[in-house]
């Protein structure tokens, strides 16, 4: 909020950036005097949203799959990154009955227009965060060294714009 573009992008998101997959640190980064590495390098991945619970729960709640690529696998590893309590329960969501497969079986009209409110909800979401990426990272980006990726290592607007059209594939007719 109240950040320019420009001076996030500059100031703010290079110090975002992990040690994994990052080509100024190929090697990852060793932390001195930190005992459990061992003098080794190590490598994390950036800050990113990727880390947050939240999108993660809606998607368990509401059924929403994923396609089984590089960036499903990415999604798992920042799953890791999360509290230990926030990846259970969404674990416990996914092991759950499913909405999704309660409402198709009940096939109650009021329960899909939910249901469908609740996906084209999260498509708007989806929709107004590559929104933000593309004023707050991609514009600056132009001709930047490190181009449009996303500071966990990805190329960001491609799965953001899967993830999107995904969303939209799971309502209910």
């Amino acid at each position: 909020e109240r950040c320019e573009p420009k001076t996030y992008y500059h100031r703010v998101r290079p110090y975002m950036f992990g040690w994994k997959d990052n080509p100024d640190l190929p090697d990852g980064m060793i932390y001195e005097g930190v005992d459990a590495y061992g003098g080794r390098p190590v490598e994390f991945r950036g800050e990113t949203g990727a880390q947050s619970s939240v999108i993660y729960a809606f998607d368990a709640i509401l059924g929403i799959e994923h396609e089984h690529d590089s960036m499903r696998a990415y999604l798992n590893e920042m799953r890791g990154y999360m509290p230990v309590q926030d990846r259970a329960f969404i674990e416990a969501i996914e092991q759950g009955a499913s909405i999704r497969a309660c409402i198709q079986k009940q096939c109650h009209s009021a329960l899909r227009e939910a249901y469908n409110a609740c996906i084209h909800a999260l498509h708007r979401f989806r929709k107004l965060h590559i929104e933000y990426a593309a004023l707050y990272i991609i514009k600056p980006a132009e001709g930047a060294k490190k181009g449009a990726v996303g500071t966990g290592g990805t190329p960001f607007t491609v799965y953001l714009k899967k993830h999107i059209d995904e969303t939209l594939k799971h309502l209910l007719t």
